[in-house]
């Protein structure tokens, strides 16, 4: 009865054998895959950096390269043909060899002092302006673009009519010193914008402002803080191919020049002697 029993015994140590190889196996990837070898996945091909690219460059098939990336390891955005981001402004600086994703041509309304001082370029300095729909070009400003500064200087909230206190009763219509003394001033020109912070709340947002940051020489740091004290802020959008273009000269707008040369009518003139009315 004792050797009937060996026999029986072998074959159940044997299949205990068997068992475990068998889960070592499945455990390591399978039969025929080395050990540790993880499971494949599927490749795609993406648009990566051939270099690296400054924020607000406008992109060229030249600065695009391709690769194959594991798809569960990129953006569910990633950009997988160049020609759909030709001719964009990449709003944030990029990395050679790095993936470029859809999200990085449009801002997301929030600067990091890493972008900042990533993007701020030797001899310049970072200054916030605030802006709203109206000057600020409707709030469609972003991160990469280049705007002008225009600064408004008004004498008093009331510019029609308005008389300057050294009107004689008989002058002429057109003096200057019977016109108020607003002007309106192109006072920088191609300042690249290095980020944007618009209010927390999408209420907030629809409603009033947004901070602009702009990068300035030191000269202009200096103009710019002026107007924002002593006058009223816009900014104008460039478009993109005049980033980097020479200053253009402007000659300032005056309401004696917008009557004396651009032919807009005068305001009656309050005087001494009572109101003149423009002929």
């Amino acid at each position: 009865m004792r050797r009937s029993n060996r026999p029986l015994i072998f074959v159940g140590v044997l299949l205990a054998v068997l068992a475990f190889f068998g889960v070592f196996l499945l455990s390591s990837g399978g039969v025929g895959s080395p050990a540790g070898s993880p499971t494949a996945h599927p490749a795609v091909a993406v648009v990566i950096a051939k270099a690296d690219i400054p924020l607000g460059s406008v992109i060229s098939a030249d600065m695009l390269d391709a690769a194959n990336k594991d798809a569960t390891l990129v953006a569910a955005d990633v950009v997988t043909e160049p020609r759909k981001i030709v001719g964009l402004r990449i709003r944030q600086a990029v990395l050679q060899g790095q993936v470029l994703e859809a999200s990085m041509f449009h801002a997301e309304g929030v600067a990091s002092n890493e972008e900042l001082l990533r993007n701020l370029e030797s001899g310049f300095r970072a200054m916030a302006v605030q802006v709203d729909q109206v000057t600020g070009v409707g709030t469609f400003i972003e991160p990469g673009d280049h705007v002008d500064v225009v600064l408004a200087l008004e004498e008093t909230d009331s510019k029609f009519p308005q008389v300057g206190p050294g009107c004689p009763p008989d002058a002429p219509l057109l003096l200057d010193q019977c016109l108020n003394s607003t002007s309106i001033k192109v006072l920088v020109q191609d300042s690249k914008v290095l980020g944007t912070i618009l209010p927390p709340t999408p209420e907030k947002q629809a409603a009033i402002s947004m901070i602009v940051l702009l990068q300035l020489r030191p000269q202009e740091v200096e103009l710019v803080r002026f107007a924002q004290l002593d006058g009223n802020l816009s900014l104008v959008l460039r478009a993109t191919a005049d980033a980097g273009t020479a200053p253009t000269d402007t000659t300032g707008i005056t309401l004696s020049e917008l009557v004396r040369a651009h032919i807009v009518l005068p305001p009656n003139l309050i005087t001494p002697s009572g109101v003149q009315r423009a002929p």
